[in-house]
C-alpha cells in the first residue's frame, strides 16, 4: 500500500469495509499529508483520526492509539460501510 500511497493510486485500497486509518501528525517515516492527501482520494475513505504529537510508533501515545482502536472496533457498522462507491 505504501508503494501505491507513493504513486498517488489506490489499488490496495479495500472496496468496501469497515475501516480505520491512524495517523501521527508528527510522524517523521511516512509524511502525514501524503497520506491525508491519498484518503481524500479514496472511493471508500477510512474514518481518520490524527493524533497530535504522535510520532510513527506513538511513542507516549499508545494508551490513545488503544482508546481509538477499541472504540472504533466496538462502533456499529452501518449500511454506508457496506456499499461499494
Amino acid at each position: 500500500m505504501v508503494r501505491d500511497l507513493q504513486a498517488g493510486t489506490n489499488a490496495d485500497a479495500p472496496r468496501a469495509a469497515h475501516w480505520m486509518l491512524v495517523q501521527g501528525d508528527a510522524d517523521d517515516v511516512v509524511d502525514p499529508q501524503t497520506v491525508l492527501s491519498w484518503v481524500h482520494g479514496l472511493d471508500n475513505p477510512p474514518k481518520t483520526e490524527i493524533v497530535e504529537g504522535a510520532g510513527h510508533f506513538f511513542h507516549g501515545r499508545l494508551t490513545n492509539l488503544r482508546k481509538l482502536v477499541v472504540n472504533f472496533l466496538a462502533s456499529p457498522v452501518t449500511a454506508s460501510d457496506a456499499e461499494v462507491r
